[in-house]
């Protein structure tokens, strides 16, 4: 599994390495974005997301998240914000986002992202655009812990870094591209808890920490063989250090074109080893001005 998603993100790397840049630049880019998606299934799931963005070489979006599984009744918000740059070869990103008070759980992280694109000769029969990028980002989560006889527990906080490369390759109207994750957690784990008077903990006992990774990534072939419609398919896994299950996810869909609009609609198969697997439904749209 991991051969499989090294070969698929090093290949265009290579590839890359050797490529001309274009001989001419690529038409304006639409100065206003808007999207929306809406996720359904999974026993109960539902999500949504939506996000404007604004600029052409200097780029910044906003957006908006949420989801609710069943038998919950808390709705988990997250707000994001993006700022970059993209030019002729090279792109790069800031982000933040936040996750407000849901119950008694919240988050806040940010990260930092660029890529390097390498066009061809432009010979549509040939190779077309290489790309490959890196990634950083941080996330903060923070869980409350009810009190208990009289103890008060301080909240349990994961402190989560995520590093990514990405890499894609165009040739022939299809782009193949790829993606590795490696996840890096650490988690206090209180020997002590701070009493209800909140008097310190007791000398000699301190935080203590546990660290877990994973790791996984994915692949996914979008076929531009039509003016307007490019139908995908995509396969990633996730593969746990620690005891947890494996989990796989299969998908497929099409995305739509047609002047400023856009449309699109896919199908997912969430899979854990040992577990039942989960159907999702993702519809969405959006426009450029």
């Amino acid at each position: 599994m991991k051969a499989l998603l090294l070969a698929v993100v090093l290949v265009p790397i290579a590839v890359a390495a050797g490529a001309q840049e274009a001989g001419e630049a690529a038409p304006a880019a639409p100065l206003v974005r808007a999207a929306y998606r809406h996720t359904f299934g999974g026993s109960g799931y539902s999500g949504n997301r939506a996000s404007l963005s604004l600029g052409d070489r200097w780029r910044a979006q906003v957006s908006y998240s949420d989801s609710i599984s069943a038998g919950s009744t808390d709705t988990t918000r997250t707000l994001g914000a993006r700022l970059g740059f993209q030019g002729e070869s090279l792109s790069a990103n800031v982000s933040a986002s936040i996750t407000p008070v849901v119950s008694d759980y919240r988050a806040r992280g940010g990260g930092v992202d660029a890529a390097w694109a390498f066009a061809g000769d432009g010979d549509e029969a040939a190779f077309e655009e290489a790309e490959i990028g890196l990634g950083w980002t941080y996330t903060r989560h923070q869980q409350e812990t009810p009190s208990r006889l009289g103890v008060a527990f301080p909240p349990l906080v994961t402190q989560q870094n995520d590093y990514f490369v990405h890499s894609s390759l165009t040739a022939w109207r299809t782009t193949v591209s790829g993606d590795y994750f490696r996840s890096y957690y650490d988690r206090n784990v209180r020997a002590v808890a701070r009493v209800a008077r909140n008097r310190p903990p007791l000398a000699g006992l301190s935080d203590l920490f546990e660290s877990f990774p994973r790791s996984g990534g994915s692949v996914r072939l979008d076929g531009e063989w039509w003016k307007s419609v490019t139908p995908f398919v995509a396969w990633s896994v996730i593969d746990y250090i620690v005891p947890l299950p494996e989990s796989q996810t299969w998908g497929a869909g099409v995305t739509g074109r047609w002047g400023r609009w856009s449309a699109e609609a896919s199908y997912e198969r969430v899979v854990q080893s040992g577990q039942a697997g989960s159907n999702y439904v993702t519809l969405g749209g959006g426009a450029r001005f």
